[in-house]
């Protein structure tokens, strides 16, 4: 294969990220949770109803998922829960993950390309072993003597012969082969890149479920203060301290929170399911997380050294780059049609009315083929050519400015993320101790529940806007490793230390 016709996977790796992010930040986006930007006012007293998360039409009618979205698994599922380290994780999606499976193969598909352009470059021997028996019509030929048989035979004759041929100056198939060489080390760099991509989708979907489970045990506390609330109101109506209001209010909070947390649980459920299928667990496998990830601040690069990190690391630049060169060698073998070519022929063999009694025969030839008109095939050939590294240009230049807005907004994602997460910390504990007091001017008759509720809906907030402000933490430190081409080594190099510890 040409490496001008040869796909260089650089914009489906490109947009591959973005439909990652789709496909695990809209989760986030689904629920009717309080948010990180747009977190819900506290002053309503009304509770907020949590809904099972629905597919948007549009989701429904285009189903092209990635294939870094899927995997091929391995091993039968057991009984037993196994534990699921961040680690093993990684390991098991680098190694069953379907767009690692097909960087695999796409390089094996080039070499072998590789391989046939190289063939074209080397002796072509082979070995032929030839009976024959016939008769010979002279008539045929324009001979028709006196006393001469018009037919001669039957004869019979056996031929066993070894033929070499060698190109010896051949341009065409010379640059050929340069190009598929191109195409090769292409290939290679753009499966690393690939690995970079699982390393985000695992390494975000782990963090998902971390985030998920976090929901659920909040909303596990949630429902158990509001079943003690409800009791307590319940207790209160019934002495007639309190406004039978209060009984009501305290049961639909109740049974809000109870909704809130099957939600929240199906959620992580599907998240959990999620994460199997990127690395490839066997379905029906249950599996425990083991890596508590916790706050951590970026302690990698700024971005000026990022982004010549990123300029000499990432491995779709160097994909892109080589895809490039392939192509203005793809150009030079088309056009080098035009020049002549110079080959040599050599066969020995023996012949004769049977093996046993033979002679030796040999003949040695020298080629030159001149090209003077091919009907425009060339030409055509070479426009064709241009066309494309045209295109592999344009294409290099726009992912070495991608690569530089990426740097740059992943730092800003990350500063901002990092803000979110130090005020929604101070966040929960101002709520916390909002709602304990809210709860004591309650059991002194003080207030009714609604200042119970309210500050009951804002520890719900401040707590799920921590838990959505560390994953996009979390994940903002691995967009820049991704960003940078360092995702494969880099998260263990700067995020084996989240790995430990909590909020």
């Amino acid at each position: 294969m040409s490496k001008a016709n040869r796909p260089t996977n650089l914009l489906p790796l490109g947009t591959l990220a973005l439909l990652f992010l789709a496909a695990t930040v809209a989760p986030l986006a689904a629920q009717d949770t309080p948010g990180i930007l747009a977190p819900p006012s506290m002053g309503t007293g009304t509770a907020v109803t949590p809904r099972p998360a629905a597919p948007s039409p549009a989701s429904l009618v285009t189903r092209t998922p990635s294939p870094f979205l899927g995997s091929v698994p391995a091993g039968e599922a057991t009984a037993a829960e196994i534990p699921l380290s961040l680690e093993d994780a990684l390991a098991r999606g680098l190694e069953h993950n379907l767009g690692a499976i097909d960087g695999d193969l796409d390089v094996k598909s080039a070499e072998a390309a590789r391989l046939k352009a190289l063939s074209a470059l080397l002796p072509q021997l082979s070995g032929r072993l030839h009976h024959q028996t016939g008769e010979i019509s002279l008539v045929q030929f324009g001979f028709q003597l006196p006393g001469v048989p018009t037919v001669i035979g039957p004869f019979s004759y056996q031929d066993a012969r070894v033929s070499v041929t060698q190109e010896i100056l051949n341009l065409e198939d010379l640059r050929h082969y340069q190009s598929a060489r191109e195409s090769a080390r292409a290939a290679r760099f753009s499966r690393q890149d690939g690995r970079d991509l699982v390393v985000l989708a695992v390494g975000s979907a782990y963090y998902q479920v971390v985030a998920s489970t976090a929901r659920v045990d909040t909303a596990r506390a949630q429902l158990a203060a509001s079943q003690a609330l409800d009791e307590l109101a319940g207790h209160q109506v019934q002495a007639e301290l309190s406004p039978a209001i209060d009984g009501l209010r305290a049961t639909v909070q109740r049974q809000t929170d109870e909704q809130r947390l099957a939600v929240d649980q199906a959620a992580m459920e599907k998240d959990k399911l999620t994460l199997a299928r990127l690395i490839g667990l066997p379905a029906g496998q249950r599996f425990a997380l083991t890596s508590q990830v916790g706050y951590q601040p970026w302690s990698g690069p700024d971005p000026e050294g990022a982004l010549k990190a990123a300029f000499a690391s990432r491995n779709d630049l160097k994909s892109a780059e080589a895809a490039l060169h392939a192509a203005e060698l793809a150009k030079r073998s088309a056009a080098a049609a035009r020049l002549p070519s110079l080959g040599l022929a050599a066969d020995y063999g023996q012949v004769g009315k049977n093996l046993a009694s033979t002679d030796s025969t040999y003949t040695i030839a020298a080629d030159v083929v001149v090209p003077l008109w091919n009907g425009g095939k060339t030409g055509a050939a070479v426009a064709e050519a241009e066309v494309v590294l045209a295109r592999r240009r344009a294409e290099y230049e726009d992912l070495k400015g991608r690569v530089d807005y990426e740097i740059r907004t992943a730092f800003l994602d990350l500063g901002a993320a990092q803000t979110s997460v130090e005020v929604a910390k101070k966040n929960i504990d101002l709520a916390a101790k909002a709602l304990e007091q809210a709860q004591d001017r309650f059991k002194n008759g003080v207030t009714g529940n609604v200042e119970v509720v309210l500050a009951a809906e804002a520890v719900a907030a401040a707590n799920e806007n921590y838990i959505a402000s560390l994953f996009s933490h979390n994940f903002g430190k691995l967009s820049l490793l991704r960003a940078m081409g360092l995702a494969e080594q880099g998260v263990r190099q700067y995020l084996s230390s989240t790995t430990t510890g909590g909020k």
